[in-house]
Parts: C-alpha cells; sequence; structure tokens
C-alpha cells in the first residue's frame, strides 16, 4: 500500500532533517499550512507540491503521482502524452492527425531530456 501524500511529505521532510519552519522558509508555504498538511488536516494542491519538490528533493511529477493529482478530474495536471497517444485532440475546430501529434511528442520529448 502507498503512503498518502501527508505522510509522504513528512517523511521526506524527515529524511532532509528539515524542521517545518526550515522547509517554511524554502519553499515559500507557511509553517501552519504545512504542518496542517502533515496533520492531515489540509491536502497539497499541485501548487503546493511543485513548491516542495525542491526543498523535499523529489521530483515534481512524483509528487503528483503519490498525490494521485495526476489525470485526475479534480486537478489541473494531464498526462499529455497518454492524451496526444490515445485521445481525440481538436485545434481551432480541426483534429489533429497523428503525424502531427507523433511531432509533437518527438518536440515535448526533446525539451524534458
Amino acid at each position: 500500500m502507498s503512503l498518502p501524500i501527508n505522510d509522504y511529505l513528512q517523511e521526506r521532510r524527515i529524511e532532509m532533517k528539515l524542521s517545518i519552519q526550515q522547509l517554511s522558509k524554502e519553499s515559500g508555504i507557511s509553517a501552519s499550512h504545512i504542518s496542517r498538511m502533515e496533520r492531515r488536516l489540509r491536502n497539497p494542491s499541485s501548487q503546493t507540491l511543485q513548491q516542495l519538490s525542491t526543498p523535499l528533493g523529489v521530483d515534481y511529477i512524483t509528487l503528483l503521482k503519490v498525490a494521485n493529482l495526476l489525470d485526475n478530474p479534480n486537478s489541473n495536471c494531464v498526462n499529455l502524452e497518454h492524451i496526444l497517444t490515445n485521445e481525440t485532440c481538436i485545434f481551432h475546430e480541426k483534429e489533429i492527425p497523428l503525424p502531427v501529434k507523433e511531432k509533437i511528442l518527438s518536440l515535448l520529448a526533446e525539451y524534458v531530456h
């Protein structure tokens, strides 16, 4: 069973030997907000996870996965590769053909590597 995001954030903070106050300073998120997340009184947004990723030494995408925010209808994050590969995509009222989708994926692959 995977850890809830709240527990994961707390474990990473402890592993990084950061106090809540230190993490607050490094991430720009208030110490009270971090404390509430760790106590499961609040769940982090994708923006909050992005701010926490660097100080916690965790890739942003990993945090999104742990928080179950990728491809979640209540999230503003999507798996673009999945959409371009498996979905019909429309741009300016025209369907994007497969060769164009493949070119977009190729460009994105160059960008992230």
